[in-house]
């Protein structure tokens, strides 16, 4: 893994450290009723999806060992169009991937790091 490859896995480590603090010891009806943190959590997502996306188009290879192709492109399309119109999308689906998704991929990254820092 080149250094560059490495600060672009910690960037998305960052990203996903940054939406668990945004939704840590909240509920989901507590951030659907507040419309900035709602606000700040779906432009944390969208970062972390151009991350993925711009990590995807430098080292193919090393995104696919963290994310299936099928997830992958799920997570890109799914930053694409919370950044065409995120006021319209169910926040239940946003919520959800704060819930599952992003745990997974944070979880994936962190282990190949370590795997390829030894």
């Amino acid at each position: 893994m080149t250094p560059f490859e490495r600060t672009k896995l910690n960037e998305l480590i960052t990203i996903c450290e940054s939406v668990f603090s945004l939704v840590e010891d909240m509920r989901e009806y507590k951030i659907r009723r507040n419309k900035p943190l709602r606000t700040d959590l779906t432009k944390q997502i969208i970062l972390l999806a151009n991350s993925v996306s711009n990590l995807k188009k430098v080292n193919k290879d090393l995104i696919i060992q963290i994310l299936e192709k099928e997830e992958l492109e799920r997570l890109i399309k799914f930053g694409e169009v919370l950044a065409l119109n995120h006021e319209k999308i169910d926040f239940g689906i946003v919520w959800r991937s704060t819930q599952d998704e992003i745990p997974s991929l944070y979880r994936k990254t962190k282990n190949l790091i370590t795997i390829r820092s030894t």
